[in-house]
């Protein structure tokens, strides 16, 4: 209640900001760039002939000229070196802006006037293909135009969309094979903490695609890049200011085949899981810590003070749903020109899963052949009920066209609430029928001051500067296991009993916060030549972080009362944690697992020095090197009231020189072809470093972090060749090959793990790996065909990009040292990467048509199949199979103010499934999804 008061009060003082402005006269705006490169032009003088009124481009190159009376105007550009620019025919309508996008050229090259007619462009696609083929490096993106016409509710899905790109797991990002290790990213240029606790990546599911402006997934390095990074730096970019009064609301409801008005588990939480936050409900109980254990029946109190809720209860799924309100301006404040929006959106929704799990166990025949022989066989019913609110809010203000100040915030918040219930056969014979409830809570928060200033005393240099404080929460609190085994569930005389066990009758208590700060500047200077734009950049950043990750294992032991009456262990959970059963038979103790939680920082400092030249018409080289300066280290804390002083700690510290080179060749005005080779490097997860222990909940195999872990080290070679036939069109084809110098991977091993040794899966680094890929990608109008089959196809336009990958890992001997008995051999001697896709494959159908205010698209997306976990042993390796999705999306405008937009998700309802040995080790079905929405827009 008072989030939603809250975000009202905002949204009415922002509406006040608007009113009492003069909305009768028009403005004049646009953009000016250089014909030769794309750059941004600074100072250019833009009149109306005939009268006073005119502005200056900034150093963005943008202009306004405001309080222009309506009507049609001519526009005269004028800049030293560059042939005036006149544009005739420029229409102001009142109280609107008319925008305009112009190129001037070097009078060496256009000696006389240049007269065009005005024209309006706002083609977000086209405008991201420009950004492409402008750009230093080998980029792709989606733009926030192609993310509205597609079903992409989050930056996961959107993301999917780019050249090379897959997401494992629905939130982590791998491009080009290359999981999300090898991968960064950034939010408006600035680095993210992260909310999940054992890893150091952003997971993509938690960021609302609404929100978004344009994701740019950048493939080679350039020296003003952050340096960890091979496949990809991802740069996700929020959503800025219109130039005029804009409010948008919309609501849209959705309907899962597998889900929506069946059967669905949950149970009671707290008042504000519609938003994704816990009030507290399951939060730990402060009065635990308060019974001191000297006190008689201590233990059986403290059990007392946690619910008594195991279970989930029946309820019928309602739809699904997702809301969101916008609102922007440009004003003037003090004279000048004061941009903001603010953007809030929130959702529901409601999921079912039937997992199905099957475990082999590796036989050998007489004949010395291996035999897979049928152990653990699960099905898993996933309940979850999931809720969450995101919002920006981004302020610009110019106090003069030289400077510009922004102050970019974002804050997203998501809770997932699941109940498992499970039933099967485990490898010791038992059937086991068991639940889990999990609450998971996660957040980001982002703050982004930043400036821009133009030096005219300084060779007209360019200075940027920003500061970025980023908050990562991950909350689980009060995870619940129970469950209940039978010899013979079959036979009455072999009912389901309770059996005690470190993984049963546990509560756990986790939480993670990740602070970041993080600053960088950064200073370009021109070479002061009017036909030529050469330019060298310099400058530096530092960033910090630190996480806290504190979790705490509470179990319910048996331990009868002398005298008490026998223990039925048959009961249901609830029935065996009543206080009556609880004061007779139970007691609470911390579990002692010492190193499940810990302490971690991150230090990096980097400096910079790169030049971007234009050697001549038709050569561009950016090159550079970058210093980088990274210590990264992490120390695991006992458990609470604890006597052990054992702890581990670790982690690797490193200085690096990462040179870059990237060339482009214009082989005309349309074609570009590139080459790029850097060296990168990618640090190692928290999951991977710190010796944690992380329980798989079906198959119940352990995995271990390795302190000993180095980071690795990449050399990228990249060659691509573009050609933009039009706007809005575009072809490419590249080739690309990293050779990665001490990769990570997870080896089967022995080690002690609570409960004794055991066989777990370990990270090592394993020598070297190589990568070799080719990408293609396309974008057409199928108008070239309306004269033979009718002009009907100018509506049709077709995208795609394809995406093949060969990797292999050289396992060097230190997976195979006698020496150390610990490590066991890989089955697989001869494998690519581990979560490396031989293909990703993207395809879109669209049908726009502009006069009846409607857009179609039917989006398809697949990819091969990769290693999801590695083999030892005989044992083969686990894959992830090939998953085919189609989309199909209507946008259609209704008339005035009012839009719908239809959409159906997963049509192919492809099966989600592992495999082993050609055998499914996992599988289950999303359902499709039916979707309508509205939005009303001023």
């Amino acid at each position: 209640m008072y989030l939603r008061l809250l975000f009202v009060g905002v949204l009415l003082m922002l509406v006040s900001l608007t009113n009492g402005q003069d909305i009768e006269p028009g403005s004049i705006r646009g953009l000016i760039v250089d014909a030769e490169n794309g750059d941004a032009m600074i100072g250019v003088s833009v009149m109306l002939e005939g009268t006073q009124q005119g502005a200056a481009t900034d150093l963005d190159g943008n202009f306004q000229i405001r309080g222009v009376a309506p009507g049609s105007y001519t526009i005269i550009a004028n800049y030293i070196g560059y042939a005036k620019l006149t544009v005739t025919d420029v229409t102001v309508a009142a109280g609107q802006a008319a925008t305009l996008n112009l190129k001037m050229s070097p009078e060496a090259l256009q000696a006389d006037e240049v007269v065009i007619e005005a024209r309006r462009i706002d083609n977000t696609e086209a405008s991201l293909l420009q950004i492409q083929r402008k750009a230093a490096t080998v980029s792709n993106g989606v733009s926030a135009e192609q993310i509205k016409r597609s079903p992409d509710s989050d930056a996961a899905d959107a993301v999917k969309r780019v050249t090379g790109v897959t997401v494992v797991g629905d939130k982590y990002v791998f491009v080009r094979g290359m999981e999300e290790r090898y991968n960064n990213t950034r939010l408006n240029g600035a680095s993210l903490a992260s909310p999940e606790p054992l890893k150091r990546v952003v997971p993509f599911d938690i960021i609302p695609a609404g929100l978004l402006n344009n994701i740019v997934v950048s493939k080679t390095f350039t020296p003003d890049l952050p340096g960890d990074f091979s496949g990809g730096s991802v740069q996700l970019t929020t959503k800025e200011f219109p130039d005029k009064l804009t409010l948008s609301v919309s609501q849209s409801v959705d309907v899962n085949e597998n889900t929506t008005f069946k059967e669905f588990k949950t149970y009671h939480g707290g008042k504000t899981d519609w938003f994704g936050h816990d009030d507290g409900t399951r939060e730990f109980p402060e009065a635990y810590d308060a019974i001191s254990v000297d006190q008689e029946d201590a233990l059986r109190q403290r059990a007392l003070t946690f619910s008594n809720v195991w279970e989930g209860r029946p309820i019928t799924a309602p739809a699904s749903g997702s809301r969101s309100i916008a609102l922007g301006n440009q004003v003037s404040l003090g004279g000048r020109p004061f941009g903001f929006l603010a953007t809030v959106t929130q959702s529901n929704s409601y999921s079912t899963k039937a997992e199905k799990y099957q475990e082999y166990n590796y036989v050998t025949l007489p004949d010395g052949s291996v035999f897979a022989e049928p152990s653990q066989n699960y099905l898993t019913n996933i309940y979850t009920k999931s809720g969450a609110i995101g919002g920006i809010l981004d302020l610009n203000y110019k106090p003069s066209p030289i400077h510009k100040f922004s102050i970019k915030s974002m804050y997203t918040l998501s809770g997932d609430d699941d109940v498992r219930e499970y039933t099967g056969e485990r490898t010791d014979g038992d059937f086991v029928r068991g639940t889990r409830l999990t609450w998971t809570e996660r957040s980001l928060l982002t703050f982004q001051p930043k400036g821009e200033h133009q030096l005219a005393s300084l060779r007209n240099s360019r200075v940027e500067w920003g500061l970025s404080i980023s908050k990562g929460t991950y909350d689980q609190p009060d995870r619940r296991d129970f469950y209940q085994a039978s010899r013979d569930p079959g036979n009455p005389d072999e009912p389901f009993i309770y059996g005690a066990n470190n993984d049963n009758s546990f509560r756990r208590f986790a939480k993670s916060r990740d602070d970041m700060l993080e600053g960088s500047l950064d200073w370009t200077m021109p070479l002061k030549r009017a036909d030529d734009q050469s330019k060298l950049k310099f400058g530096g950043m530092f960033r910090t972080m630190n996480r806290d990750f504190p979790t705490r294992k509470i179990r319910f032991a048996n331990a009868d009362v002398i005298g008490a009456d026998a223990l039925d262990p048959t009961l249901p959970a609830e029935v065996l944690f009543t206080e009556e059963n609880i004061l007779e038979h139970w007691i609470a103790t911390d579990l002692s697992v010492n190193l499940d939680s810990y302490t971690a920082d991150m230090k990096v400092g980097a400096g910079y020095l790169m030049a971007d030249m234009l050697l001549n018409k038709k050569w561009r080289a950016v090159f550079g090197a970058r210093v980088e300066s990274t210590d990264q280290f992490f120390k695991t804390e006992a458990f609470p009231g604890s006597d052990d002083a054992g702890y581990a700690e670790g982690g690797p510290s490193h200085t690096d020189l990462l040179p870059s080179l990237n060339l482009t060749y214009l082989l005309n005005e349309k074609t570009n072809l590139r080459f790029a080779a850097t060296r990168t490097i990618a640090n190692p997860d928290y999951l991977e470093l710190v010796p944690t222990e992380d329980r798989d909940y079906n198959s119940g195999s352990v995995k271990v972090g390795n302190p000993e872990l180095d980071y690795s080290k990449i050399i990228n070679v990249d060659l691509r060749a573009e050609l933009y036939p039009s706007i809005g069109e575009a072809a490419s084809v590249g080739l690309f090959y990293k050779q990665i110098q001490d990769p990570i991977e997870w080896v089967y091993t022995t080690e002690s793990v609570s409960g004794g040794n055991a066989v777990v899966r370990k990270p090592f680094n394993l020598g070297d790996a190589n990568l070799l890929g080719v990408e293609f990608e396309f974008s057409k109008s199928l108008e070239f065909a309306s004269e033979k089959v009718g002009a009907w196809t100018r509506f049709f336009s077709v995208q795609g990009n394809l995406t093949l990958v060969s990797s292999s890992v050289d396992l060097n001997a230190r997976v195979y040292d006698p020496a150390n008995p610990t490590q066991t051999g890989l089955t697989s001697k001869d494998r690519p990467l581990m979560g490396q896709s031989e293909y990703v494959v993207n395809t879109t159908l669209s049908f726009d048509q502009p006069l009846w205010g409607t857009n179609m698209r039917l989006l398809f997306n697949t990819f091969g199949k990769r290693i999801s976990e590695l083999g030892a042993s005989g044992r083969a390796d686990t894959y992830e199979e090939p998953f085919d999705r189609m989309d199909f999306v209507v946008n259609q405008s209704l008339g005035g103010h009012w839009s719908t937009k239809i959409q159906v998700k997963n049509l192919l309802d492809s099966k989600v499934e592992y495999s082993l040995d050609g055998q499914s080790l996992k599988s289950y079905k999303l359902g499709r999804s039916f979707s309508v929405g509205a939005t009303y827009s001023l």
